[in-house]
């Protein structure tokens, strides 16, 4: 349901032809600003954006590191 309630307005990270690819190169912080922005800036506490944005880091550190060993 989620899915397909964003599915209008979200950014595609497997974009099909003609449509926005996804920023590889966005660091954590800015992703995670885009993304309280496209739910309208909910509040979270500093522990959950310390949370969400070191998970996000980790993720990305994951990826790169699979791309070198690639």
């Amino acid at each position: 349901m989620a899915s397909y309630i964003t599915s209008k307005t979200y950014v595609n990270p497997w974009p099909g032809k003609g449509e926005t690819p996804y920023n590889a190169a966005e660091e954590p912080p800015a992703a995670l600003e885009s993304a309280l922005s496209y739910w309208a800036n909910p509040e979270l506490s500093a522990e959950s954006l310390q949370s969400i944005t070191e998970f996000a880091d980790s993720c990305l550190k994951r990826i790169a590191r699979s791309k070198v060993a690639s």
